[in-house]
């Protein structure tokens, strides 16, 4: 044949090819290098695989590369929790295809279940908004991945006498329940009903879709520990699965296992277009972002201090909760070929708010756009000590506090140690915060009265109008006076003296295991209330120099320009090189190198529970009722310390000033 006839002829073979997104067409080039015969079988092999995947969902249908990637976090969750119930968010943008990753997990899961097992391994739930929702949502994109042999074209399904699956498309499957032939039965349940009524017979799996209450999710995860008990013996063959994977990147997970993966887990399903709800939270705080993605440049760029753009933000993409049997993770619409519509998105979106683009395009809430503190990240700021804690000789002492002039309370304190040289990943002038009191993990033992540990020494919880926290236990009456108070504080300082590897007394001035002489500060407007003793008033300076521990007045008062510069002040500690950060292995801690990126100049001991959560919630200043916050007074500890400008110091030529001043 004339090469030009051959060619037209092969043109007109590739313009024939029906489009579609995740098979392209073949040019007219490739057609003709495989010659007549192999050309035609391909066209024929790429026609029967599109028309099997629509024909026949259940045993062809497109399984993408982020549905995959779901089912492999998945293994890795239950591998380091074997035993125990394990719940998986996953989170996208519109159009990402969560939903129909989840029924299709369930619909192959539900036909790898045998009829013998007990019904706890055979029984599978969901949780939607209501009966309209669940028919909508999941029951239509479960019906979809479900065999053939269950469907007939009136769109009724086939029924056996061990079987309920009778499906309209207005109503979804009748009495809310889908019982199959393998003897799998999923029941669609609502988050109206009462959750002390989700008694009966306890659940494989549980996925439940958008903004299921966190009461819920805690419910379902306990209804699980029957399920999870069946775990352990998978554990090795995961393990093996995993270091297959390791091996081999683009090796897919076996379908023919998804079933025994699903057991006691629990999947949500989550767009964030409502915000950092409570639901987000749950997973969301104080989690670790383990893998991270770039964004569109043009959708969300990022810029250098220049002004120049030099890529896209950074977001997460895997986040570890802080309850180790949880995780999050973000799947997208690029990922979806077929119904995505990644650039259309990117298009409608160009022009919106940053928060929309953030739910909308990538499936993101923030949670700390309000925050007076967005540097802090407990993944660049926390670290464990005493590992972290620098030798003594390498730094200087400081304390500060906040006490409370009326009342028998714990009085809120921080000790700082300042370096004097590089340490680590720390360098001279870091403030590495070691110890609070009171400290969740430490115990405090008052003679006569009680032991206080635990949540008992718990500074406050979210939640309360506006933000402001509720008041924990440790800000109710503590029976201690001020001796009690001053033997804490020695108690507290050969602890850390403990840690440092000190065994000779440091503050001969004071008694004490570390020399922290004429650097204790506290808050000025309680320390200059006099206090009524038994014979005689004295302010809270001279009652505890009484018991040779001297501290000096912070300067300042309640003014807001002093409160509002003092968390400008606070967040200038906590800024750090989000371009050289990089987040480690195993850790999830965000490094620096420190010849090529700057770290914050604030470290924060991983015990210090209040302190971290008064910077993770404490609403600001400028929050209307913000000075009856019940996070405040460990942010004014904080904001005292960093007013006082705390350096390290040669305590040889250090001298205590005069009007009980601080100095050297």
């Amino acid at each position: 044949m004339d090469h030009d006839l051959m060619r037209l002829a092969f043109e007109e073979m590739a313009a024939d090819q029906r489009a579609h997104p995740m098979r392209a067409r073949m040019t007219a080039e490739e057609l003709m290098a495989l010659g007549v015969d192999e050309a035609m079988a391909a066209l024929e092999s790429r026609t029967k695989e599109i028309r099997d995947a629509e024909e026949d969902p259940f045993n062809h249908g497109w399984f993408f590369r982020s549905w995959d990637d779901i089912l492999w976090e998945t293994c890795r969750l239950r591998v380091e929790n074997p035993g125990v119930p394990v719940t998986m968010g996953v989170g996208g943008s519109n159009g990402s295809g969560k939903t129909h990753a989840l029924a299709r997990f369930y619909s192959l899961a539900m036909e790898q279940v045998e009829p013998s097992m007990p019904e706890h391994q055979r029984t599978f739930w969901t949780f939607s908004f209501d009966d309209d929702k669940s028919a909508e949502v999941i029951e239509a994109a479960l019906r979809f991945w479900q065999p053939n042999e269950y469907k007939t074209e009136t769109g009724r399904l086939k029924k056996l006498a061990s079987q309920k699956m009778a499906y309209d498309r207005a109503g979804g499957f009748t009495n809310n329940e889908c019982a199959v032939m393998s003897g799998a039965v999923c029941r669609f349940k609502t988050w109206a009903q009462d959750i002390g009524k989700l008694e009966g017979p306890r659940p494989v799996t549980v996925w439940g879709d958008e903004q299921v209450p966190t009461a819920v999710l805690e419910a379902a995860e306990n209804r699980l520990l029957t399920a999870a008990e069946w775990t352990h013996e998978m554990i090795p063959q995961w393990r093996a699965l995993l270091e297959e994977k390791e091996r081999d990147p683009q090796k897919w997970f076996p379908r023919e296992l998804i079933g025994r993966l699903l057991v006691a887990g629990q999947f949500v399903t989550y767009t964030f277009r409502e915000g950092y709800t409570e639901t987000v939270r749950w997973f969301m705080e104080k989690a670790k972002v383990m893998k991270e993605i770039e964004a569109d440049p043009e959708l969300l760029p990022r810029f250098d201090e220049a002004g120049n753009r030099i890529g896209g933000e950074r977001l997460p993409c895997v986040v570890h909760c802080e309850k180790a049997h949880r995780r999050f993770m973000w799947i997208y619409a690029w990922d979806n070929p077929l119904g995505g519509n990644w650039e259309g998105m990117k298009k409608t979106e160009m022009g919106s708010p940053r928060a929309k683009k953030l739910w909308k395009c990538y499936g993101i809430a923030e949670g700390t756009a309000d925050s007076p503190f967005p540097n802090f990240n407990v993944q660049v700021h926390v670290r464990p000590v005493p590992a972290w804690l620098p030798p003594y000789e390498k730094g200087t002492w400081w304390m500060s506090q906040d006490p409370n002039a009326r009342g028998g309370r714990a009085w809120f304190q921080l000790w700082a140690f300042v370096l004097g040289e590089p340490h680590g990943k720390m360098g001279p002038g870091d403030i590495l915060i070691a110890h609070e009191y009171p400290q969740t993990n430490d115990i405090v033992s008052v003679p006569g009265a009680a032991l206080y540990t635990g949540e008992d020494c718990e500074w406050a919880q979210t939640g309360g109008k506006n933000g402001l926290g509720i008041k924990g236990a440790a800000q109710k009456q503590w029976p201690c006076g001020y001796a009690f108070r001053a033997a804490e504080i020695r108690r507290i300082e050969a602890k850390l003296a403990e840690w440092q590897g000190v065994t000779t007394l440091m503050g001969v001035h004071e008694n004490t295991m570390l020399n922290v002489y004429g650097r204790r500060i506290s808050d000025s407007r309680s320390t200059n209330t006099r206090i009524e003793g038994q014979e005689e008033s004295k302010t809270i300076i001279e009652w505890m120099e009484e018991n040779k521990l001297y501290f000096g007045q912070a300067g300042g008062n309640a003014a807001a320009d002093n409160v509002l510069s003092g968390e400008q002040n606070i967040n200038s500690m906590l800024m750090w090189d989000r371009e050289r950060a990089v987040i480690q292995p195993g850790s999830g801690w965000m490094e620096f190198d420190p010849q090529q990126g700057r770290g914050p100049g604030l470290w924060i001991a991983a015990h210090c529970t209040n302190l971290i959560g008064a910077l993770q919630n404490y609403p600001g200043y400028a929050t209307s009722g913000s000075s009856g916050s019940a996070w405040k007074d460990p942010i004014d500890s904080l904001r005292i310390l960093l007013a006082a400008n705390p350096e390290h110091v040669n305590t040889r030529r250090f001298k205590r000033q005069p009007e009980n001043e601080f100095g050297y």
